[in-house]
């Protein structure tokens, strides 16, 4: 029987940590400190928050000899020796010592290989499945993820991504349906059902659409509603916006990735925080996201693509 954790096992666990563990002890107490604002872009309410604790994850050196460098912080035998863990089939469920929100886990597989989506697209759903309270989101190698070379996931208590407006439905098999999410800022693909082992081939087929021998460069969300799961789909034009590489006071130290995604933007620093308004907002995202014009362009030949996989 699958273990499913809800909100008092995840609490405990937790606490426990945080007890236990004076570093994430520390992180965790100053999220309570946190300054948070909104701003509203082009109909679209966009959440701030200044988080100097996650300077590490957004100017993170990803590449490769920066990875061969460095010992995997994700695996077992390189954790903290006060990180504790709950095993959940093929990933080990861990307290995330750097949050974004009040609750944040990571899941790492329990073997160090590569940060790839296609593999794990039902342990995915699954995972979903045995954390029901909590939002699951995914990180491509190249769209946010700090550890590109280890095969995880993450999970927070996050009430609800802002979420795009359920456009043209693209393709529906029973209960399972993939629409096109409207956005002007963050166009994307909502795929919605009750059953994970249709909703893991729907989003296989779309994987596989997007590029069918490597690793797509997406960022997902997922969450529950009772018996019901949503998975938001964002396609990736680039890993960080132009602005991030500006040299003068118009850089902007914004590297975003599935939350952000979601409509949270995390800043590390205090001037990115207090000065982004809507224009620059609208052009990070214009930087790393696909546009609602090439998203509707792939129309036709995804629900061709997705017609034949169910055929196949």
């Amino acid at each position: 029987m699958k273990t499913i954790l809800d909100r008092n096992d995840l609490r405990l666990f937790l606490d426990t940590q945080l007890k236990e563990w004076p570093q994430a002890q520390t992180n965790y107490a100053a999220m309570g400190h946190c300054l948070q604002r909104q701003i509203e872009v082009d109909g679209e309410v966009i959440r701030l928050q200044f988080n100097p604790g996650r300077q590490r994850s957004t100017t993170a050196d990803t590449s490769a000899i920066e990875i061969a460098r460095r010992d995997c912080f994700l695996c077992a035998k390189h954790r903290p020796k006060t990180q504790k863990k709950r095993r959940l089939g093929s990933f080990d469920l861990l307290v995330n010592p750097f949050p974004v929100f009040e609750e944040h886990y990571t899941l790492a597989h329990v073997l160090h290989v590569e940060q790839r989506i296609k593999p794990h697209v039902r342990s995915f759903f699954r995972m979903l499945d045995r954390l029901p309270d909590l939002t699951l989101f995914y990180n491509g190698a190249q769209c946010g993820a700090s550890a590109p070379d280890h095969a995880h996931f993450q999970a927070c208590l996050w009430e609800q991504p802002e979420v795009p407006h359920r456009g043209s439905l693209i393709y529906q098999e029973g209960t399972t349906t993939l629409s096109e999410g409207v956005s002007s800022l963050r166009p994307a693909w909502l795929l919605e059902g009750c059953s994970s082992a249709s909703m893991s081939q729907v989003l296989f087929s779309l994987l596989d659409f997007l590029s069918p021998n490597e690793e797509p460069n997406v960022n997902l969300l997922a969450w529950k509603r009772g018996e019901r799961s949503y998975c938001l789909i964002f396609p990736r034009s680039r890993h960080r916006p132009e602005v991030y590489f500006r040299s003068d006071e118009g850089q902007r130290l914004v590297s975003p990735a599935a939350v952000e995604m979601g409509g949270f933007l995390v800043c590390s620093r205090q001037r990115d925080f207090e000065q982004l308004n809507a224009a620059e907002i609208r052009e990070i995202y214009a930087s790393v996201c696909w546009s609602t014009q090439k998203i509707q362009a792939h129309r036709i030949a995804l629900q061709e693509h997705l017609r034949n996989s169910a055929h196949a």
